[in-house]
């Protein structure tokens, strides 16, 4: 009922859990960074992050109980329109992203007693409906990441970390180049995600890398 009627308080942030949040809400209002602002980014943890590492109280991961995961779809579709409204009260353009860390590990739905038709159409009912609320959409993960079928889904925007997975690409063109057709966006993440103390590239060699 609350979503149905966009009541969407009881999946707000507070304060202590977000302290970024609104302290930007308030410095991106003001008028000097108002013209320099094109749009704004809002994210939050996927259905399936949050489904395999939250458990009930019998110590059963969520992402294992269809009715479970249903409330968890709910709460996330809350949340994410309350972000939304209110990041689109600085009057441009929203873009949510939901984050699948989870996705760059060795993720197996079969574990769980799913498929990845189902880990798709969680994904997908979550995107189309922050689509009709007039948000754009994206998917983002940190890892190697189920190319066969992530394209298929209806984000806007696909971010891969492209320096240490862009070679995941090879032999699926066909598939992204049907994504980039239709309208799709490929989001680069240049910058590593991981790397031993010292050994951050310079600019230089991060900006080869990209044009290669």
């Amino acid at each position: 009922n609350e979503l149905r009627e966009n009541r969407l308080e009881r999946a707000a942030f507070q304060p202590e859990e977000a302290g970024g949040f609104f302290p930007f809400l308030s410095e991106a209002s003001k008028p000097f960074y108002g013209g320099k602002i094109s749009a704004v980014k809002g994210q939050l943890a996927g259905p399936l992050t949050l489904g395999s590492i939250l458990h009930d109280g019998s110590g059963t991961p969520l992402l294992a109980s269809r009715g479970s995961m249903k409330v968890l779809q709910t709460y996330l579709l809350m949340h994410a329109r309350w972000q939304g409204r209110e990041l689109s009260k600085l009057g441009k353009p929203v873009v949510l992203f939901l984050d699948e860390p989870v996705l760059g590990s060795n993720f197996k739905p079969e574990l769980y007693g799913l498929d990845w038709a189902q880990i798709k159409s969680w994904i997908s009912e979550i995107l189309l409906s922050l689509q009709e609320e007039g948000f754009l959409t994206g998917l983002h993960c940190c890892g190697p990441q189920p190319w066969d079928w992530i394209f298929d889904t209806p984000a806007e925007m696909v971010h891969l970390d492209c320096f240490q997975y862009m070679d995941q690409l090879s032999g699926r063109e066909e598939k992204l180049g049907r994504y980039l057709h239709g309208g799709g966006n490929l989001v680069w993440g240049i910058v590593p995600t991981s790397m031993k103390r010292g050994s951050f590239p310079e600019p230089v060699e991060l900006l080869n890398r990209w044009e290669d």
